[in-house]
């Protein structure tokens, strides 16, 4: 599985839609063998769609590198970067429950992960394409 060095730190930009880096967030994919570097100064949204993606909340990061990928010509297919964003955002699941182990056994939501992390991967892969920018096929 896939490893964060980093977290999410900077500052909405713009009516709170579009966030700014104040340092890097790098992503190491076991899928793709390699790092995906969002620089200090990148600009994301944690997601274009709002209505029905809230559980971006949880997958900042996730969402962050997968923007990378979606904003950077050339760097990545979308199919490649859907499969990262999933692959981030179970990482970012087993964090999550390391964090809030106790609070996780006494409420027993775990399974809700699975069921947003499916929402959020399926969502970029049905109606992301008109915001993909890459040439990588």
């Amino acid at each position: 599985m896939g490893y964060f060095v980093g977290d999410i730190s900077g500052a909405y930009l713009k009516h709170d839609i579009n966030f700014q880096l104040d340092s890097p967030l790098n992503f190491y994919s076991d899928y793709m063998k390699r790092w995906f570097k969002a620089p200090t100064g990148f600009i994301t949204d944690f997601g274009s769609l709002r209505i029905g993606m809230m559980a971006m909340v949880v997958y900042k990061k996730a969402a962050t590198i997968h923007d990378l990928g979606y904003r950077t010509v050339g760097l990545i297919s979308k199919g490649k970067i859907d499969r990262v964003f999933l692959e981030a955002m179970k990482t970012q699941d087993i964090e999550y429950l390391k964090q809030y182990r106790n609070w996780f056994i006494r409420r027993m939501q775990a399974t809700n992960f699975f069921r947003r992390r499916w929402q959020c991967y399926l969502g970029v892969v049905l109606f992301g394409g008109s915001s993909y920018k890459g040439d990588v096929k």
